[in-house]
């Protein structure tokens, strides 16, 4: 008997594949990273319900984000803390209860908007949501396992139009889901709803919170350096005359900004 969180699975095919019939799952994706035979590292992209009213910019900008996410994600190369060559899958879920799965398992820079949930206004439970979301975590880790793939690391990313929601109710779901993976909070609310942060502990994989404010993918990719090692970046043609970066040291020199993350934990091995 089943006896895990409640969990419900979304069709997300585009008309097109409903027109022919065809039925994409998970274990497609997976028969393709087996095929492949690199580690896998997960990430699972989670749309928070929105708790009001959200404008179209701040709606539109969460999914531009995510898709941005989604590339970016696409250029790992390596596992930072095996070395071994290793690829991103993605899930996608809103935290809902229950948790609703959006589509299938994809590999990373094959997620398109459509793929993407309709956020609900509709109230956020941390407790609610750390469950399934492990336990969804696990289900995908324990199949790809059975087919010989190492599962290398976990990454949540919670996209979400209010401020990260630890206090002295939520700490301890925050550090269960935060001793089994990476957490990245993005808040998309206005800047007048935000708050300050709750302090929380160093975990083993790190918790890192920021707003849609700053320039999201160029933080996350640097932050993200403790778990993936990204294909380097091909510096763009620099015109006869013109200082590069590389060789400017006021312009490689980066921009001083009030971020907040709670850096890694080195678990302890035996």
């Amino acid at each position: 008997m089943y006896d895990g969180a409640e969990i419900i699975t979304v069709d997300k095919r585009t008309p097109v594949q409903k027109l022919m019939r065809q039925t994409l799952t998970d274990a497609d994706c997976m028969d393709e990273l087996q095929r492949d035979g690199r580690a896998v590292g997960l990430l699972h992209l989670v749309f928070v319900p929105d708790d009001g009213v959200v404008p179209k910019t701040a709606a539109k900008r969460r999914n531009a984000i995510a898709l941005e996410l989604d590339q970016a994600f696409a250029s790992v190369q390596r596992d930072a803390t095996t070395g071994q060559p290793a690829r991103i899958a993605v899930e996608v879920f809103s935290a809902t209860n229950p948790l609703q799965k959006h589509g299938v398992l994809r590999v990373a820079g094959e997620t398109t908007e459509s793929a993407l949930p309709k956020v609900k206004i509709e109230y956020f439970s941390v407790p609610e949501t750390v469950v399934p979301l492990l336990d969804a975590a696990r289900r995908t880790s324990r199949a790809l396992r059975a087919r010989g793939l190492d599962v290398v690391s976990q990454h949540f990313v919670f996209l979400a139009a209010m401020r990260f929601p630890a206090d002295e109710t939520t700490r301890d779901d925050w550090v269960d889901l935060l001793e089994q993976a990476r957490v990245t909070w993005i808040d998309f609310s206005p800047a007048d709803r935000r708050q300050p942060l709750y302090p929380m502990p160093p975990s083993p994989f790190g918790l890192h919170v920021l707003t849609d404010k700053e320039d999201v993918l160029s933080v996350i990719k640097k932050q993200s350096e403790a778990i993936y090692l990204y294909a380097p970046e091909l510096a763009p043609p620099t015109a006869p005359g013109i200082a590069s970066a590389a060789n400017d040291p006021i312009a490689a020199a980066p921009p001083v900004e009030d971020r907040h993350w709670w850096p890694f934990r080195k678990r302890l091995t035996e």
